[in-house]
This record gives C-alpha cells, structure tokens and sequence, in this order.
C-alpha cells in the first residue's frame, strides 16, 4: 500500500465521520432551524461546536474560543472597545439586578 492510499481512505473515513456528526444530534444543535440565528453566529456555533467534538476545545467552550480568536484579529482600538462595551454591560447588568433586588420603594 501506498502512502497517497493511505492517506485518500483517511479522508475518506474523516469524510463519512464528518456526514455522520451532521446527520445526528452532535452537530445539530447549531443548525436548529427554530432558533433562528444570523447566518454568522450559525457559522460560529458550528465551527465551536467542531471544535468541542475534535477535544480542542472544552464542551460548551468552542463557540467562545472562535469569538476570541476572530476579536484577537481585529486591530488595538477595536479590541480595546469590544472590551469597554462588555465591561460597560455587565456593569448595568449588575446595576439592572440589584436595583431589582432591593426592596426600596419609588418616590411617589
């Protein structure tokens, strides 16, 4: 047997894997028709979801690690304000909780 032999069965195999994990429950939860996502978070989900599968990332982490690594691209100002936006709504998010939280009651 020949390496270049060898090497088309590989991908072959890796190709009936990858029409299998399509066609069952593993891949498809990024592709659910109901949750009606963007085509690019649908991109982003399969690609994380990929990579969950292959253990190159943690489970549930995968989507993450695509959305960091796209950012990681991205020029200086434009991470720096990815960053301050994310810092700014979970600081309302906190604010938005703990006003909910509190028993106060609103001037009449």
């Amino acid at each position: 047997m020949c390496y270049t032999h060898l090497l088309s069965r590989t991908n072959a195999q890796n190709d009936a894997l990858l029409h299998k994990l399509i066609h069952t429950k593993l891949l498809s939860g990024s592709l659910n028709q109901d949750l009606r996502l963007p085509p690019g978070k649908k991109l982003k989900a399969l690609e994380g979801r990929i990579l969950e599968l292959t253990a190159v990332a943690k489970l549930g982490k995968g989507e993450k690690q695509v959305r960091d690594a796209e950012r990681n691209k991205a020029a200086k100002h434009v991470r720096e304000g990815i960053a301050r936006k994310q810092k700014e709504r979970q600081k309302q998010e906190l604010e938005e909780v703990s006003f909910i939280s509190s028993p106060t009651e609103l001037p009449s």
